[in-house]
C-alpha cells in the first residue's frame, strides 16, 4: 500500500478541501460557481515541486492537469467529487486483521495529504505487514523515491506465502 487513504482519511487541511469540493459537486446551488474555480492551475501548483525536482516531466504534468482547464473537464471533476467521500472507513479498519496476503506498506513521512499514522496503523494491524517509511518523500513516493519503493516491493515479492 503506497500512501493510500485506506481505512483512514486526509490530514485536517486536505480533509476540509476535499470535503468542500465534494459538497460543491453534489449541491446544485454550489456546482455552477464551483465550475469557475481554477482546478488546473491549483493542481499544477501542487505538483510543481515534483517538476522542479525532476520527478515529473512538464509534458506529463500537462496531461495530468490540462483537461481540468476546460469547462467540460471542470464539470467532470465536480461530478467525480460529488460522489467522493472523505470520512475514515471503519468498515475497512475492522477487516485489516483478516488480510492474509503478504503486505508492504510504503509511505513518505512528509506526506501533506495522508498522515504516516495511517501507515503505522496499517502495518501494525495487518498480520505480517512490513512498513517502510521514507524520510525524504511526500505523497508521491513512487516518483520521489522509485529505488526505495522498488526495493520494498522486491522484499515483498521475495517473502514466502502461506501456500508454498
Amino acid at each position: 500500500m503506497l500512501n493510500s487513504r485506506a481505512q483512514g482519511t486526509f490530514t485536517r487541511r486536505w480533509y476540509a478541501v476535499f470535503s468542500l469540493v465534494s459538497l460543491a459537486g453534489r449541491t446544485p446551488a454550489l456546482r455552477r460557481p464551483a465550475t469557475r474555480l481554477p482546478y488546473a492551475a491549483l493542481h499544477r501548483r501542487a505538483l510543481a515541486p515534483l517538476v522542479r525536482a525532476g520527478h515529473l516531466e512538464p509534458g506529463v504534468l500537462d496531461g495530468y492537469v490540462d483537461w481540468m482547464a476546460t469547462p467540460e473537464g471542470r464539470r467532470w471533476l465536480l461530478h467525480y467529487f460529488g460522489d467522493y467521500r472523505t470520512p475514515p472507513r471503519p468498515e475497512l479498519r475492522r477487516h485489516l486483521r483478516d488480510l492474509t496476503c503478504p503486505t508492504a506498506v510504503v509511505w513518505g513521512r512528509a506526506d501533506p495529504y495522508l498522515s504516516p499514522a495511517i501507515a503505522t496503523e496499517l502495518a501494525g494491524t495487518v498480520p505480517g505487514a512490513e512498513l517502510t517509511l521514507l524520510d525524504d518523500a511526500g505523497h508521491w513516493v513512487m516518483d520521489e523515491r522509485p529505488d526505495a519503493v522498488t526495493a520494498a516491493l522486491g522484499r515483498l515479492l521475495e517473502r514466502p506465502t502461506s501456500n508454498g
